[in-house]
């Protein structure tokens, strides 16, 4: 009897890495002694496919006879672990100098295409060896990504078809109903609307960029639509519609642009009543459509309302963090509150002894610092924020990619290849920090908003030349 499968992720559905991927199959042929797995990686570009590892092999379930299971998880997540320069070539952030790549895919850095193929062993009756039988069954050919949903968004289970549901099933842009219900990657806030619809509203600088990571499995073309106005909250006549198409065809975690600063360097060319370098924009809103069928219309995601601000931010004690959410997308935001930077130092200490000649010398050393390294360390109080704001904010303190956007130097040498963001926000760029976990704490008041107080340091602490 061939290989049955009992269980399998679902065809062109994107998985996590980070839960399990269970593959259940089903063989009784007499003389079966296992089941051996092989995961297999398939470029999407040239179609070729790579063995990640060895093959596996597979055990009965307990009491259950002829039924095997893999767990293809950790094989599949040496694949999709990446970072925030881990950003395709020649498409960063809304490079300042010119046309801007907004609309970017992450094709086999944050997604990956795969496929597990088993094979049965048996007992040569003749030689009395187990032999491996050249014949494979492969699974369905799926999607791989590192993010996990929030636990109130997981709804994997096995269909009465054999086939394992996707834990992503809110998060693929896949045309359902025309309604604003598929969630891009992200736990930010979400207010309901009326009807079925969502929003999601977010005060954005006008110096500042913005990030929507979404998954697109769409069944027929998609767009991303931005839509200016005069007035704050997306109210009142349109001044202006942009879009940019997402590829039908592709099935892969991508990004769109979408802060202030990526329209202006974005959009300028074909602004009319936004006036220059939209100057006139208070909102805008940005949402994403699918072609059902007879033209681009149904609303597909939750619809995002930005409230341009254009204050000063000199001497408002402004940090912009970026960080990995659990989601596997990329967040940004802001503290308006108070910050002290301080330095301090790692010292590694020694003492050695002192002959009757050196004791005798003021200039020697006994007691001495062997090695020393400079920590720059930042104490932030953030802006008071409504309760839900100040949760999205505190996940940054589990991440475990951070970074913060700093000042160039004026001398520091920074390449599009080593850092994504170099050419966005100059004379700005982005570094890693690691957050202090122990500092992290909630400042609850009685007019129903929060302060966050935490502590963070760089990632890369300053070495001092060694005694």
């Amino acid at each position: 009897m061939a290989i049955i499968f009992q269980r399998k992720p679902l065809t062109n559905y994107l998985t996590s890495t980070l839960v399990p991927i269970i593959f259940q199959v089903f063989e009784n042929t007499a003389d079966t002694t296992n089941i051996v797995a092989r995961c297999y990686y398939i470029n999407q570009t040239t179609a070729v496919e790579t063995a990640l590892g060895g093959k596996f092999r597979l055990a009965n379930v307990p009491n259950i006879n002829y039924v095997y299971q893999f767990d293809a998880s950790e094989i599949f997540n040496n694949l999709t672990k990446y970072t925030l320069f881990d950003m395709p070539n020649n498409q960063q952030l809304g490079n300042s100098s010119g046309a801007p790549n907004l609309y970017k895919v992450w094709q086999d850095v944050a997604t990956f295409k795969v496929v597990v193929k088993f094979q049965r062993e048996y007992l040569d009756g003749t030689t009395g060896l187990i032999v491996l039988d050249p014949t494979e069954v492969s699974s369905n050919i799926f999607y791989v990504h590192e993010g996990v949903p929030d636990r109130r968004w997981l709804t994997q289970r096995v269909r009465s078809n054999g086939q394992g549901g996707s834990i992503f099933n809110f998060f693929q842009f896949l045309y359902e109903s025309a309604v604003r219900r598929k969630r891009w990657f992200t736990n930010y806030p979400i207010k309901f609307s009326g009807g079925t619809d969502y929003q999601s509203f977010v005060n954005i600088h006008e110096t500042e960029q913005y990030m929507l990571m979404f998954y697109g499995n769409q069944q027929g073309a998609g767009e991303i639509r931005f839509r200016t106005y005069a007035s704050f909250d997306g109210s009142g006549a349109i001044l202006g519609t942009n879009t940019i198409a997402t590829n039908a065809s592709e099935k892969n975690v991508s990004t769109t642009c979408v802060g202030f600063r990526d329209i202006v360097n974005g959009f300028t060319a074909n602004a009319g009543t936004e006036g220059a370098n939209f100057a006139n924009v208070r909102s805008y809103k940005v949402d994403y459509l699918v072609n059902a069928g007879g033209g681009i219309s149904p609303y597909m995601a939750t619809e995002y309302v930005f409230n341009v601000d254009r204050q000063c931010l000199k001497n408002k004690g402004y940090l912009r963090f970026c960080f990995k959410n659990s989601m596997g997308g990329y967040d940004m935001v802001s503290s308006t509150g108070k910050y002290k930077e301080g330095t301090k130092n790692k010292f590694q200490n020694f003492e050695q002894t002192l002959g009757y000649e050196n004791w005798k010398t003021p200039m020697a050393f006994g007691n001495s610092n062997w090695a020393n390294e400079s920590i720059t360390e930042y104490s932030v109080s953030t802006q008071f924020m409504k309760p839900e704001y100040a949760k999205h904010f505190s996940e940054m303190f589990s991440s475990t990619q951070v970074y913060l956007k700093v000042a160039n130097d004026g001398f520091t040498q920074v390449s599009d290849a080593d850092i994504a963001l170099s050419n966005y926000e100059q004379p700005y760029y982005f570094v890693p920090i690691v957050i202090t976990p122990a500092t992290a704490v909630f400042e609850d008041t009685t007019e129903n908003v929060q302060q966050l107080k935490f502590k963070f340091a760089r990632a890369v602490n300053q070495r001092q030349p060694r005694y």
